[in-house]
């Protein structure tokens, strides 16, 4: 993982637990290309969702998403 990277991860962490969460309480929800980037920083990754594929799945009801999108990791595509 590239330096760039670690700090815009640390940057989400940080964000999160100043709003008093903890980002292992929730799941990402990004695209399939970035699932191991999250899952590798410690993140709750949904193995079966991703952006492009989100119809018709009741897995994540009751779950805190936390939505990764393009804008953050546009470096990265």
């Amino acid at each position: 993982m590239s330096s760039n990277t670690d700090q815009k991860l640390q940057y989400i962490k940080d964000s999160l637990k100043a709003r008093g969460e903890n980002y292992t309480d929730c799941t990402v929800l990004t695209f399939k290309n970035f699932k191991s980037l999250f899952k590798d920083a410690g993140f709750n990754v949904e193995d079966n969702v991703h952006f492009g594929n989100t119809c018709g799945y009741d897995d994540l009801k009751g779950k805190i998403l936390l939505s990764a999108e393009h804008l953050i990791f546009q470096n990265l595509l």
